[in-house]
């Protein structure tokens, strides 16, 4: 310990505490921004992931997935014209409340789904038992339903309208509250593409309505990533929306009437484009994609995990390996590096015969070490053997350069 007086002890311990507090802190604040980083690779990911997902699954059509009524309700049969087909008792007893159409483009632009809610009222003096509704239109598949479930309904199809004959859940008693049901049917080839560069199209929509209504809602609703047309020859809409909206995914239209006449027939154009390419698919069923999204979810943990264990395994060598170098004297660096090559353990005696230091240079560093939790002395036998408690610094590859060496040389002289 010659040359060093107690003043310079004192500095040399302040400088050092100093620096391991400054390292502990840029130590932790650089892991944490890593740790950040790492999450944010993940979380993009599984964000990218699942953009695709749901641009996947709302790019997937197929007509089998459209709602059909049980078998046993449909009864598709030829009837003499002069059959007559609605439902006998207590129909002039019925008001059409509300008559709301909701007409939804399908993605293929080829067909339409048609979900109608009708609401009606018992203002006659009798219960009603059945409600009839006529559609003068061509229809591939009709779904009845209310609030509760399936309606009992029969389906009669002639060549250019359709006669469906509702049995109600429960008998319609007069001042009873309004009842409200949905019929829900496909129409097919119903949209009119035109061959222009901006591949548009046009979708005429016409009804004469059945009975008399209170009011009437239409509302049509595009493909998703569809736009109406900018044309200033044609109007992209006929008659003007009294609203439009979207919910998200759909830009529509809605056209609000009241007091409609019985047989009053109405007309709407809408006339609508691509918003940008929507690519095919050949997969119709949205059971398939599952197969992919579960494995691609656990691919994406694992590669962030594995990046994120890397990236920080390969920073904390680096910098335990420069903590190393920056706060442990020349002697200190020397002696560690000793043990190392001794696998981490050895005796003290052998460390003096190693390194040439004096015995009361080697415990001073020793000290020196155990007091910053790096080595630890234990009796063995009549000797003190040292051991790396640090397990940090067990791999931690100690250099001394040839000037390192001379200086410790000198100090030892």
């Amino acid at each position: 310990m010659s040359g060093l007086s107690t003043n310079n002890l004192e500095e040399i311990i302040s400088k050092l505490t100093s620096k391991i507090g400054v390292c502990d802190k840029m130590q932790k604040k650089i892991k944490t921004r890593i740790g950040i980083l790492a999450l944010i690779f993940i979380l993009s990911y599984l964000t990218l992931f699942c953009q695709n997902v749901i641009h996947y699954s709302n790019n997937t059509h197929s007509l089998a997935n459209y709602p059909s009524p049980p078998s046993q309700s449909i009864l598709k049969h030829s009837l003499p014209e002069e059959t007559t087909h609605l439902h006998p008792g207590n129909y002039e007893n019925l008001t059409r409340a509300v008559h709301r159409m909701n007409i939804n483009i399908q993605e293929n632009v080829q067909d339409i789904q048609i979900n109608s809610h009708y609401t009606y009222k018992n203002t006659g003096n009798q219960s009603a038992y059945y409600i009839s509704i006529v559609l003068d239109i061509k229809i591939s598949t009709v779904l009845v339903y209310d609030a509760i479930g399936d309606l009992s309904f029969e389906w009669h199809s002639m060549e250019y309208s359709n006669l469906i004959n509702i049995t109600l859940r429960d008998p319609l008693v007069p001042d009873s509250p309004p009842y409200t049901f949905t019929v829900s049917y496909i129409v097919e080839d119903a949209i009119d593409q035109i061959v222009t560069p901006t591949q548009s199209y046009n979708f005429y929509w016409s009804m004469e309505h059945d009975e008399r209504t209170d009011r009437f809602l239409l509302v049509i609703a595009l493909p998703i990533n569809f736009v109406l047309c900018n044309e200033t020859v044609n109007p992209p809409l006929e008659p003007t929306a009294d609203r439009i909206f979207s919910d998200g995914q759909r830009i529509k239209f809605e056209w609000d009437y009241t007091d409609i006449p019985a047989n009053q027939f109405q007309t709407w154009t809408v006339r609508f484009k691509t918003y940008q390419t929507i690519l095919p698919t050949t997969i119709t069923t949205t059971d398939y994609h599952w197969e992919i999204i579960i494995p691609m979810f656990f691919a994406g943990l694992i590669i962030g995990g594995l990046t994120s264990f890397f990236i920080l395994n390969r920073f904390s060598a680096t910098e335990r390996k420069g903590i190393v170098e920056s706060l442990l004297s020349k002697p200190e660096k020397q002696i560690l590096k000793i043990i190392q090559e001794a696998d981490g353990r050895i005796t003290q005696n052998k460390i003096c015969t190693i390194s040439g230091f004096s015995k009361a240079k080697v415990s001073y560093y020793l000290s020196e070490l155990e007091e910053k939790k790096i080595i630890e002395r234990e009796r063995w036998g009549r000797m003190n053997r040292v051991k790396i408690i640090d397990s940090a610094l067990e791999k931690v590859e100690i250099e001394i350069n040839d000037e390192q060496r001379e200086e410790d040389t000198e100090g030892e002289g």
